[in-house]
């Protein structure tokens, strides 16, 4: 047993960085710290440079069309999807972020996803 561990980390940590480690974290606990950072109100030119600072890859942006929320709802009339970050514990999982903001440009909704590419 000791030994299907140490193989495992093993293989983890030559595929990823110690700063991968964050991400092992939950979506929920990500998005909490956020959401503490970057409350309800920041304009979008900030919720930008946060996550630029933080080398996010920019996966979607609009200021015309919202995005659709986890419970299927359709939030705000801008969003911008990031790509923060990646992993591999025998799948890679993806952790990515989509803030939803209103007219005048100003944060609205958060959300953060990990998602697992399995073949």
């Amino acid at each position: 047993m000791i030994v299907g561990v140490c193989g495992l980390s093993g293989f983890w940590l030559s595929r990823n960085s110690i700063k991968d480690v964050q991400w092992l974290r939950s979506a929920a606990s990500i998005e909490a710290d956020l959401r503490r950072d970057l409350p309800v109100g920041t304009p979008r030119e900030r919720v930008e440079a946060y996550f630029a600072v933080r080398r996010a890859r920019l996966t979607s942006s609009s200021k015309q069309a919202g995005f659709v929320s986890r419970n299927g709802e359709s939030v705000g009339s801008g969003h911008l999807d990031v790509t923060m970050g990646d992993y591999w514990l025998l799948f890679k999982t993806e952790v990515s972020a989509t803030a939803g903001f209103d007219a005048d440009g100003r944060l609205i909704a958060l959300e953060v996803q990990k998602t697992k590419d399995t073949l």
